[in-house]
């Protein structure tokens, strides 16, 4: 649903007015002239500024609260990484393969995530623990083929009869 500057967000003025400030100021912080002054905001939307210049200080802090949580960070990129990788991760009869590429890639996140736990980047990346656990020590449960590493006895994804 767009929303068309005839039909504005039904919010409070001094709310506008403080979203207003802050985007002002980010595109300030980007090289941008956006060319209202605070003064023009504040009469624009007939607002206190003492109470608007609070509200955008409110919004300005709870900005950096909307990042995805490091869960859903990692999960949107492991799916990134296989769909530009196809076949790190085969699925057979077999087992889970991974290649040496995904399990280097999976070693990275670990790195950039220390704050996750090992269960919560498993839950992530949709791996059982122990599956996790191999693949960051580097071990092959069952064989190597071709650089790459079985570590499941049986597949993950369930296919239809």
């Amino acid at each position: 649903m767009a929303m068309s500057l005839a039909d504005p967000p039904a919010a409070s003025s001094h709310a506008l007015a403080a979203l207003m400030l802050v985007a002002r100021e980010i595109a300030r912080s980007h090289g941008l002239r956006w060319p209202p002054s605070n003064e023009e905001i504040f009469a624009a939307m007939n607002v206190d500024p003492a109470v608007a210049a609070e509200l955008a200080d409110e919004l300005a802090a709870w900005l950096p609260t909307m990042e995805p949580e490091p869960v859903v960070a990692i999960t949107a990129k492991a799916f990134d990484f296989v769909a530009q990788h196809p076949g790190c991760v085969q699925v057979s009869d077999a087992g889970v393969r991974y290649s040496a590429r995904y399990r280097r890639f999976v070693k990275n996140l670990r790195q950039q995530y220390p704050e996750v736990s090992t269960a919560e980047l498993a839950k992530a990346l949709h791996l059982p623990l122990g599956t996790l656990e191999d693949l960051l020590a580097g071990k092959a449960s069952k064989q190597r083929a071709r650089g790459a590493m079985i570590v499941a006895a049986r597949p993950l994804v369930a296919r239809p009869a």
